[in-house]
């Protein structure tokens, strides 16, 4: 009988402080963007990046004729898709902020286009980009030899250099549209 009531016993263990001051921070941080409109803006941009394509003029990308087959067009939409994210994870110093334009932009690929959707989220995708960008120093042409890899032509100078582009002109693109928010910080 003794062990049971062991068992149920529960024992508080009261907070750290740098737990409740992690807390508070975030609460505030949370205030701070709704009340000034940082989080609206969040959310847009968000929304606004889940729906960058290849051929958008904004990213001023040229795909090859010759190379533009199904899986190239598709391969290149996941890779704005990293990018996008990697972008925002490396230029917003807000968590709040970060996981506001995260969460808009998986929400509406979520809500608007379920099939490329369930493709990405697992993470699959994303992780030989990761690896590529960990494995092999210089950024630019890590990520143009996996994107080649990726749309299964791993010598195919043009599909490494489509990969280079588009990586340069998202990371690009993506920066000046979050310098257009106007964040505060």
């Amino acid at each position: 009988m003794s062990a049971e009531i062991d068992r149920d016993i529960k024992i508080y263990h009261s907070k750290n402080s740098s737990e409740i001051s992690e807390f508070e921070h975030l609460v505030k941080s949370i205030d701070f963007n709704r009340l000034n409109g940082n989080e609206e803006k969040a959310e847009k941009l968000g929304a606004f990046l889940a729906g960058i394509k290849p051929t958008d003029e904004g990213l001023n990308i040229t795909v090859p004729s010759k190379e533009m087959t199904a899986s190239v067009l598709y391969q290149s939409r996941v890779l704005i898709t990293f990018l996008c994210e990697t972008v925002v994870k490396n230029n917003i110093p807000d968590v709040h902020l970060k996981d506001t334009i995260q969460k808009a932009l998986y929400d509406y690929l979520k809500e608007n286009e379920k099939g490329y959707y369930n493709n990405i989220a697992d993470g699959a995708a994303f992780s030989f980009y990761i690896i590529a960008i960990n494995k092999f120093g210089e950024v630019k042409n890590a990520i143009g030899k996996e994107f080649a890899k990726l749309c299964g032509s791993a010598k195919n100078e043009l599909l490494i250099s489509l990969g280079e582009s588009i990586y340069s002109n998202t990371v690009s693109y993506v920066e000046s549209l979050i310098a257009k928010c106007e964040f505060q910080y």
